[in-house]
């Protein structure tokens, strides 16, 4: 039986997705830094939403920091080129910031539901409570 994760042709489609990869990656990493930025400036008049909206951007870049470059480079060469280490490290991180990406998105929704249909919740979450929800995400 041949071993096909050892072959080592780059075609066509190769090259496009290492490109395609590329270009979100870099694009993404771009948007995500500048709304990073956008909230770092605006500092104090944070409401607690921002909080969680600030997080699912920390989770976006670690995806893309942490996702592409492994992937692109591999694409390029037509096989994986960072061993089991790399392999390892790869699936750990994009678990790690996927599942904190999921987990944001679940408190956000509630958040929203809890502003628009349980009014008398507004004023009780908290900036403590906030950062409490965002510490379980990611532990």
């Amino acid at each position: 039986m041949e071993n096909v994760t050892g072959r080592q042709t780059t075609g066509t489609p190769d090259l496009a997705v290492g490109t395609y990869l590329i270009v979100i990656g870099t694009i993404g990493s771009l948007l995500n830094c500048i709304l990073l930025a956008m909230y770092c400036r605006m500092g104090s008049s944070l409401n607690p939403t921002s909080l969680l909206l600030i997080n699912l951007l920390v989770s976006d870049l670690g995806i893309l920091i942490f996702g592409f470059p492994f992937s692109a480079s591999s694409s390029f060469y037509g096989r994986w080129l960072f061993e089991d280490w790399g392999c390892q490290l790869y699936a750990f991180l994009g678990f790690l910031f996927g599942s904190a990406h999921i987990g944001t998105l679940t408190f956000l929704a509630l958040d929203r539901y809890l502003a628009t249909c349980r009014v008398e919740f507004r004023g009780k979450l908290t900036y403590k409570r906030y950062l409490q929800l965002i510490l379980t995400v990611w532990c």
